[in-house]
């Protein structure tokens, strides 16, 4: 009988099977990449930077396989500029090399050049455009070389893909027009969704008053801001779910303010759904986000959303029609906590309007079907 084709999907540099089980996230990309490998016949091989335990993690599943780090002493960066050559062996047998991210996503270079492997890459987040904001609210002038660094490993990526998937309009307005990539080579795919998971759950009523929050905790989400409007607000309580460096801050931040918060760290992702049906209202405060996974999941499950006009949310909420947009200041989040209280059925419609854009944009079947096509007319062919 003979092996079905192989697809590499290259891992973010550092990334690993173990890695994603720690944060989970294992279980939910294993299910996407199950249902891509069924719908193309082929089997999804993980470039990793993980040890030689990482097999373990796929559980015997034929679909799968697991290149481990092939150079355990070098640093991970290293590694990725070192891989294209080490794994020379491993790109011969692949018919089609996908990234994860960006971030690393120069170690597949090698294997589009010089062993011709048809090569997409996938951002999740435009690598590029986040670095811009951040220069512009932390580091400025502080790194320009890392600034002139991201920019350049961008573009030689992206010259050299077969195709790219970008996680929005904003994303692809900017490769388009900061890197002058052919319109044919970029396609939008929003990231995908377990619908028939995170669905609206009638049978939970919401507890009066929750606010949600999924994500991680650092600078960039903000939290800090949603604790702040919340501060003023009598008779609620948040419920945060993500783990990052400023939680100690945080949760400092929401004792001095007298704001009742309940840190739960990392949740499953088949635990979620319920954790979001018990929360009255969703926030997502963040200054920048590339194809908000929480959000989209929010609106999924029917929740009223409330998320800053940054770019990403804007690509998802229809102010007032899936959701409201504001400001990032605390009053303009407070206000809209409010609104949303104190006028339980109208945001009831609008989360049914969420989940409605939801099905329409954020299926998982829709978006593998999608992927499936792109990359099997992009696939070559093995002797």
């Amino acid at each position: 009988m003979s092996q079905p084709p192989q697809i590499g999907l290259l891992m973010t540099t550092g990334m690993s099977l173990k890695a994603w089980a720690n944060v989970g996230f294992l279980d939910r990309e294993l299910a996407i990449y199950r249902r891509l490998a069924e719908r193309m016949n082929v089997r999804i091989v993980f470039i990793s930077y993980g040890g030689a335990d990482e097999i373990e993690y796929l559980r015997g599943e034929e679909c799968f396989g697991v290149v481990p780090k092939a150079s355990p002493r070098l640093s991970d960066l290293a590694y990725s500029f070192t891989m294209g050559t080490t794994l020379r062996g491993i790109w011969r047998q692949l018919s089609l090399l996908k990234t994860n991210q960006m971030r690393g996503a120069w170690a597949g270079i090698p294997a589009r050049r010089f062993w011709k492997v048809p090569f997409v890459v996938r951002c999740g987040f435009e690598w590029l455009q986040y670095a811009s904001y951040r220069q512009e609210e932390s580091f400025g002038r502080k790194r320009p070389v890392y600034f002139k660094m991201v920019a350049g490993a961008e573009r030689r990526v992206y010259k050299r893909a077969d195709a790219i998937m970008l996680p929005g309009q904003a994303a692809y307005d900017f490769v388009r027009e900061r890197f002058r990539i052919p319109e044919d080579k970029m396609h939008i795919f929003l990231n995908s969704i377990d619908l028939e998971r995170f669905a609206p759950r009638p049978e939970l009523r919401p507890i009066e008053g929750r606010v949600i929050f999924v994500g991680r905790l650092n600078r960039v989400k903000r939290l800090d801001l949603l604790i702040r409007a919340m501060a003023d607000i009598d008779g609620t309580d948040l419920q945060v779910v993500g783990e990052g460096e400023d939680r100690e801050d945080l949760e400092a931040l929401a004792g001095e303010l007298d704001v009742p918060t309940l840190f739960h760290g990392r949740v499953p992702n088949q635990v979620l759904p319920e954790t979001l049906a018990y929360g009255q209202v969703f926030v997502l405060p963040s200054v920048k986000e590339g194809n908000p996974k929480a959000l989209m999941e929010a609106m999924a499950c029917g929740r009223p959303c409330i998320a800053t006009a940054a770019p990403g949310n804007t690509d998802l909420i229809r102010h007032e029609e899936t959701g409201l947009l504001v400001s990032d200041d605390p009053e303009a989040i407070s206000q809209a906590i409010r609104r949303v209280l104190d006028n339980p059925d109208w945001a009831a419609e609008m989360g049914k309007r969420a989940r409605s854009f939801a099905e329409q944009h954020f299926d998982i079947n829709v978006n593998l079907d999608r992927e499936a096509a792109l990359l099997g007319g992009l696939m070559r062919k093995l002797d």
